[in-house]
């Protein structure tokens, strides 16, 4: 069986981490419901603002129908942040430039066959967080391509952002062997070549 395959080029021309101005860049791209973790997210986020860290959460993904109350509790919560701006961007198109924008990806999922934003994001040399759920241990491997946790950690998700927040060089190293992993594994026209040559020799 073939990993998920990506295509890596709209990603892989994103160039590693630079050091910038302003607060650490921290993405969530998923839609707005528990399985997601959104609120896992928030409450580490709540534990970094109590630290004082300067940051910004940028949540990417569609509101759903029948959590609305889910999310409103949560942007209650977010609005009371003082060092640390979440901001609720909804539905985006533009997946490759917000990877590009970002310093690291955060996934503290409940439940995920495997993450296609944590591959994206590794093809964009950024460093990953997520929670070990479903399929997601097969591409984020502790401390090598990213960091896996537990569900349900606020407190260890707050650590390994404040981890990589605080280290540009950690940043860097991590998200280029994260790149190198999914071009070895996920590269959606190498699985091509390889479907094509093995139909092509099963052939009569």
């Amino acid at each position: 069986m073939l990993p998920l395959g990506v295509e890596l080029d709209k990603f892989s021309s994103t160039p590693p981490l630079q050091e910038h101005e302003g607060p650490v860049r921290i993405l969530l791209p998923a839609f707005i419901s528990p399985i997601k973790g959104i609120d896992v997210a928030i409450d580490a986020m709540r534990l970094l603002d109590l630290k004082g860290e300067n940051m910004t959460l940028d949540i990417v993904g569609a509101s759903v129908s029948g959590y609305e109350q889910y999310e409103a509790d949560l942007r209650r919560k977010a609005a009371k942040l003082n060092n640390v701006i979440v901001r609720w961007r909804g539905w985006q198109d533009d997946i490759p430039g917000l990877m590009r924008w970002s310093d690291m990806v955060i996934l503290p999922t409940r439940k995920d066959s495997l993450g296609r934003c944590l591959v994206e994001a590794m093809a964009s040399a950024r460093p990953v967080v997520a929670c070990d759920a479903g399929g997601v241990y097969t591409v984020v491997i502790d401390g090598v391509t990213g960091y896996l946790i537990p569900q349900n950690d606020p407190q260890t998700l707050a650590e390994k952002i404040s981890l990589l927040a605080g280290d540009l060089d950690l940043r860097r190293s991590i998200g280029i062997s994260g790149r190198e992993f999914v071009q070895s594994r996920h590269d959606i026209q190498e699985h091509v070549r390889r479907l094509s040559n093995f139909l092509r020799e099963a052939m009569p």
